[in-house]
């Protein structure tokens, strides 16, 4: 064995002396390198302990013992020389340094991971796409079936979240892109507007002029409070069908109204905002799929029926 890690040197040596002095010069210094190298096998429990907020818990989803865990982010911070968490007996929080540090690895472990599987399975792009409340789940869908593109030159998967879920599942790497209603403050995410939904009351032909079909996202008053003479329902799905089999009245927005139905009364609220959610930076290729995305959500928005 150090016969053969002598020859390696030797021809190591020889090899390097027959490269051209204008390369040797512009050579990069690795000085960066070995200080990441000694890092980056305690970044990934850091990311754990930050995303879980306790050693105890994190290290359960780990595998690993909690003394450990604990041990590895103490060498992380005498590493970097700046503590990374404020400790208490209610969990863990992250100091600026440590929040600049998670970003910073979120996006270095993510970028490695597409890099990895791109080239190896030559498969297109996966985008996560993600909706929240019950009207822009259908909108999204509407919005990916208009695009045809999209669907030949990426591999896609839609998924309805909760508005409190969001945030973490783009910052986890869970979902790609989610459209919302109000923004996220982290400045870890970007938001862009896409439009907004003009909510009108429509119906089929002949329908009763009560009750109405109203769909529940979340800001309906309490019970005492409601409006006498109206059906909420959970799924904008299920209050359409309702409205059509039983020929009443339904509040959605324009754009998602039935084509057999007719506008009974005009928009007397203020319209939805609609919220395209992203994290930053998203590879060139993700992020040009999700520009053509949002050009063809701007469009239905803006768009008759």
């Amino acid at each position: 064995m150090l016969a053969r890690l002598i020859s390696i040197w030797h021809h190591t040596k020889l090899t390097s002396s027959r490269i051209p002095s204008t390369l040797l010069r512009h050579r990069v210094p690795l000085t960066r390198y070995r200080r990441i190298a000694n890092l980056w096998n305690w970044l990934p429990p850091f990311r754990a302990a930050a995303e879980y907020q306790s050693i105890q818990r994190a290290a359960l989803a780990l595998n690993m013992s909690a003394s450990a865990l604990s041990r590895t982010v103490r060498l992380l911070e005498d590493a970097i020389g700046a503590p990374l968490f404020v400790r208490a007996s209610t969990g863990l929080t992250l100091t600026t340094a440590g929040e600049t540090l998670l970003a910073a690895t979120r996006d270095a472990m993510r970028m490695i991971d597409e890099a990895l599987h791109e080239p190896a399975t030559a498969a297109p792009p996966r985008l996560v796409l993600a909706a929240s409340g019950p009207f822009l789940p259908q909108l999204l869908g509407r919005a990916v079936s208009a695009h045809p593109t999209l669907l030949h030159e990426a591999s896609l998967e839609i998924r309805t979240v909760a508005s409190h879920e969001v945030a973490e599942l783009l910052l986890r790497g869970g979902i790609d892109l989610a459209f919302v209603h109000a923004p996220e403050l982290n400045r870890e995410l970007m938001a862009q507007s896409v439009g907004a939904l003009q909510v009108s009351t429509w119906a089929p032909t002949h329908a009763a002029a009560s009750p109405c079909v109203m769909v529940a996202n979340g800001d309906e008053p309490e019970a005492d409070n409601r409006v006498r003479d109206t059906l909420w329902v959970d799924a904008l799905d299920a209050a359409i069908e309702l409205a059509r089999c039983s020929a009443l009245p339904l509040r959605c927005p324009d754009v998602l109204a039935p084509r057999e139905f007719q506008q009974v009364a005009a928009a007397d609220t203020p319209p939805l905002p609609v919220l395209a959610l992203l994290r930053k930076p998203l590879p060139g290729q993700q992020r040009d799929l999700l520009d053509q995305l949002l050009v063809t959500m701007r469009e239905l928005l803006v768009g008759s029926r």
